[in-house]
């Protein structure tokens, strides 16, 4: 089975067509290489498989699923391109697991939101929350141990495992509201 398939991606700006009905499967532990010279479309369909861009028709496929959709919904900051962490799983022999990840993640967003949060949606190993001063809780959870990333108008929690995710959650909701 491919670890990332693209299937008859195509994208037209305007009247040019900068990519046209390109296909290609990547396996674990293959490697591929796009060539060609500038304006060939090359940064376009990377970033129609990173999300940056919607295709105008085709699909995107990572493990079997089809993710254009959900590429095109993900909320910002992205900690990692989609393109970046599908070259990293394709150079694994088996890819990982991750359905306990996003059983947590969604455990943690459930338990933020009991706590008087909003979590926003997400589709990656992180949750994006929005905060008034995120530089400063960032500074209070650090001094605890606890590492988060501030950026514009929130903090980015990276989800890990369900002891150190409670262990972060108490903090949070006993000393810093």
């Amino acid at each position: 089975m491919s670890v990332l398939a693209i299937r008859s991606l195509s994208k037209t700006f305007g009247g040019v067509r900068a990519v046209n009905d390109v296909s290609f499967e990547i396996a674990p532990g293959e490697f591929l290489a796009m060539i060609g010279p500038n304006g060939a479309g090359k940064s376009t369909c990377f970033n129609m498989i990173n999300g940056q861009l919607t295709p105008d028709s085709g699909q995107i496929l990572f493990a079997g699923r089809d993710v254009a959709a959900e590429l095109n919904k993900r909320q910002h900051p992205a900690p990692l391109s989609t393109l970046s962490a599908a070259l990293a799983i394709a150079a694994l022999q088996s890819p990982p697991q991750v359905g306990p990840l996003l059983e947590e993640r969604e455990r943690v967003a459930s338990r933020l939101r009991e706590l008087g949060y909003e979590p926003l949606p997400s589709h990656a190993n992180f949750l994006y929350v929005p905060v008034d001063e995120p530089h400063e809780l960032a500074g209070s959870l650090l001094q605890r141990g606890l590492a988060v990333r501030p950026v514009r108008g929130g903090i980015g929690i990276t989800i890990r495992n369900e002891q150190d995710d409670e262990r972060f959650l108490g903090v949070l909701g006993g000393s810093i509201a």
